[in-house]
């Protein structure tokens, strides 16, 4: 899960990794982006000019018990995006960054996915 918002810099600046991820297209990978503070006329016409080749809903605002629950709500009441979490296939949270992924999250993912193949065996 990516919380990001279009009128975050840093968001816009990990688009591009996100979507390389997401035309990945391994079966146990999924993207979803979830925009924070954004209205659905802002999410539809960013989406119309910048495409993007996974799931994007709308995460809500400061009282959403979504980003209370992923604690995206910083020190004053600010929002720190961009947020990404990363969940095992039972809902665990296997990792999480606030701020950008600075192209890292693929190999994460990559090591993730071994641990969890080293889990089963």
């Amino acid at each position: 899960m990516n919380f990001w918002g279009t009128w975050c810099g840093p968001c816009i600046v990990e688009l591009p990794e996100m979507e390389s991820i997401a035309r990945t297209r391994t079966p146990r990978i999924n993207v979803v982006g979830l925009a924070v503070m954004d209205e659905n006329s802002d999410i539809r016409s960013f989406l119309r000019k910048h495409p993007l080749p996974y799931p994007v809903a709308k995460a809500g605002n400061k009282s959403s018990p979504l980003l209370r629950r992923y604690g995206l709500l910083v020190p004053g009441g600010r929002l720190g995006v961009p947020v990404t979490v990363i969940l095992r296939p039972g809902g665990e949270i296997a990792y999480m960054q606030a701020g950008g992924t600075e192209n890292h999250l693929a190999s994460i993912i990559a090591s993730l996915v071994h641990e969890d193949n080293q889990r089963q065996t």
